[in-house]
């Protein structure tokens, strides 16, 4: 069966053929279909498919010269694979996020950009104070088909390629506020991307939310609360997301608008995509919440939160939604604990142009190390004395024939570090540094290197802290 690409109302994918969770012929035919114009029955025939993001690629759009990111197709790995974005502030991560949410909304959305009041040439980057003439945005998804959601941009219009919406995009900015306000009925199913473009845009009334699954289907309430949220807010065991006699939604009594910042922030995040996807895919039940398919892009997710919860919430987000694709950023190293390979790109500016490296992070890899490495690449995490102590241990380290009063100096500096580094003063770059002139003076009776051991020391350092 062929759809004609100007007649949406008419889409059947149920009359599609479907023999194989691997059929291309279906997933190519999910590329003509409009998720905002398709009708129930078609909907949820939809979502026994999904699409994902496997190749970005933008140019010209806000700070962003030029970019691409390449993922593995969806087929090729067991679960949703996901995008980790790195970068200096004000390096595009941001843009990025807003670049793909722009880019899958299609034709047909021109409503919402007037509503947010999203003018084109915003968006353009600008060169020598004035903005370039376009910019465009390529996205492919999941499927052999050559055909990629398009996106281009002049100061006057946004121009899509594409024939509508193909899939739900849920994006939000790094200010994730409860609201207070009633729950509005949603236009649009499977699309929340306010919060990206607007900061003061809050997120659902979680409280109405929550109550009002308490009041319907007490079921539907307890899976949320025991089973999803009790474990992504990492409470007690003896701590209880409840409804109270007072009508108010608590955990030991604290209603949630006492809650402390980051309860609020990620219970709103996961109500609101909770809420966006049981009613794209009329699950009021919850039954179905492994299944969810979508977009979900989430600036600077480690805000609020505690270090003990940055390593895990990734992880979290993933294994309540396994099959939802995440697109990220975060500043915070502790984030990347559950990044898969190929999952970690870092965005950079070099002489005013964009690049972008995908770099896996190593199992066992300490903070300091993905501070220290091409991740985040800081100088050194330790403070100002420490630095100084081993400066002068170094200098002492490389010179030759030391004096019997130098050598009972660099002793005592050592001392000193052991002190400052504690127990972990052998895992830190000084005992790395230490190994190696160890290595090196093994069959030495006397502390002295020659210029060519001194040579190799400095590059086996440099190499260890790549």
């Amino acid at each position: 069966m062929r759809i004609d690409k100007n007649d949406y109302e008419q889409i059947d994918l149920s009359k599609l053929e479907t023999d194989t969770e691997n059929d291309l012929d279906f997933q190519n035919e999910l590329l003509n279909f409009d998720l905002d114009k398709g009708t129930t029955k078609d909907i949820d025939n939809y979502r026994v498919k999904k699409l994902l993001i496997s190749d970005i690629t933008i140019n010209g759009f806000k700070n962003i010269t030029n970019l691409n990111i390449k993922l593995e197709k969806a087929d090729e790995v067991e679960k949703a694979k996901s995008i980790i974005i790195l970068g200096d502030n004000g390096s595009g991560k941001t843009s990025i996020l807003q670049a793909i949410t722009l880019t899958l909304l299609g034709s047909g959305a021109e409503d919402i950009i007037s509503r947010l009041s999203l003018k084109p040439k915003f968006f353009l980057r600008r060169k020598d104070y004035n903005y370039i003439e376009k910019c465009n945005v390529k996205i492919k998804l999941t499927t052999d088909n050559e055909d990629v959601e398009k996106l281009e941009l002049n100061k006057e219009n946004f121009l899509w390629n594409n024939n509508g919406r193909k899939l739900p995009i849920l994006a939000y900015g790094a200010t994730r506020l409860l609201s207070k306000s009633r729950i509005s009925k949603q236009k649009y199913k499977g699309l929340r991307i306010d919060n990206l473009f607007k900061p003061t845009s809050r997120l659902v009334n979680a409280e109405v939310w929550l109550k009002r699954l308490y009041k319907k289907n007490l079921r539907a309430f307890k899976i949320v609360a025991d089973d999803i949220l009790r474990k992504i807010l990492v409470l007690d065991e003896n701590q209880k997301i409840e409804k109270n006699h007072h009508n108010k939604i608590v955990i030991d009594d604290i209603p949630i608008n006492q809650w402390s910042a980051g309860n609020k922030s990620v219970t709103a995040l996961v109500c609101d995509i909770l809420m966006a996807m049981s009613e794209l895919w009329k699950d009021y039940e919850l039954k179905n919440i492994t299944d969810y398919t979508a977009i979900v892009l989430i600036d600077e997710i480690e805000l609020h939160l505690h270090p003990s919860w940055k390593i895990k919430i990734f992880q979290l987000l993933r294994d309540t939604f396994p099959e939802i694709q995440f697109i990220i950023t975060t500043h915070d190293p502790l984030c990347l604990r559950g990044a898969e390979k190929g999952e970690v790109h870092i965005i950079r500016k070099n002489n005013n142009k964009t690049e972008i490296i995908q770099k896996d992070i190593p199992n066992g890899n300490f903070i300091d190390q993905l501070l220290t490495g091409d991740w985040f690449r800081l100088n050194s995490t330790l403070d100002k004395e420490t630095l100084g102590l081993m400066e002068n241990h170094r200098l002492l380290a490389i010179k030759q024939n030391l004096s019997m009063e130098e050598k009972n100096e660099m002793l005592e500096y050592e001392k000193e570090l052991y002190k400052a580094l504690g127990v972990f003063a052998d895992n830190t770059y000084f005992g790395i540094y230490k190994q190696v002139l160890k290595d090196l003076q093994l069959d030495k009776e006397e502390n002295e290197l020659s210029e060519q051991e001194i040579n190799s020391v400095k590059n086996k350092f440099k190499e260890l802290l790549k």
